[in-house]
């Protein structure tokens, strides 16, 4: 799946990431990620913590899901797709870490690189993911609650 336009702009300017994947028995396993940025509109490349349940989870399972939310943790992504693990040496290590730093990163040793396959926009919940359709439907449920404040309660006249 590719990236869009949109989707690559938020994730320039998230603010937050978590980066999940699961064990043999399906326990899952969460740690947040401190660099990340999209490699090309096919791949998002994360500073990795060498986290050592990441990598016993990867070898086990590629099957991850990163969530990437906006600074104010509002809205974003999630990206759920095979991930793999990009060392020194290994073919496009120097220009995901290149990216990385462009990020913040400070000289990862080794990179997630996510292929994504099923993206899914997210939001907290005190935040509607189309706020224009939210704001839409509270006023038309506003403009049917005043027409029917007009009409009366419906039944049987005295």
């Amino acid at each position: 799946m590719k990236l869009t336009d949109p989707i690559l702009d938020d994730l320039g300017r998230a603010g937050i990431c978590w980066f999940a994947s699961t064990d043999a028995r399906g326990r899952p396993h969460m740690a947040a990620r401190e660099a990340w940025a999209p490699l090309s509109d096919e791949a998002v490349v994360l500073a990795d913590t060498l986290s050592p349940a990441t990598a016993r989870n990867l070898r086990i399972n590629p099957w991850a899901v990163a969530g990437f939310l906006d600074a104010a943790g509002g809205t974003g992504w999630r990206i759920e797709g095979p991930a793999r693990f990009l060392a020194p040496g290994d073919a496009g290590f120097a220009q995901a870490a290149l990216r990385l730093a462009e990020a913040g990163a400070t000289r990862p040793k080794r990179i997630l690189h996510l292929t994504p396959v099923r993206v899914e926009r997210i939001s907290s919940p005190d935040t509607p993911i189309l706020p224009d359709r939210a704001a839409k439907g509270l006023a038309l449920i506003r403009a049917a609650a005043a027409r029917a404040d007009r009409i009366g309660p419906l039944g049987p006249s005295e």
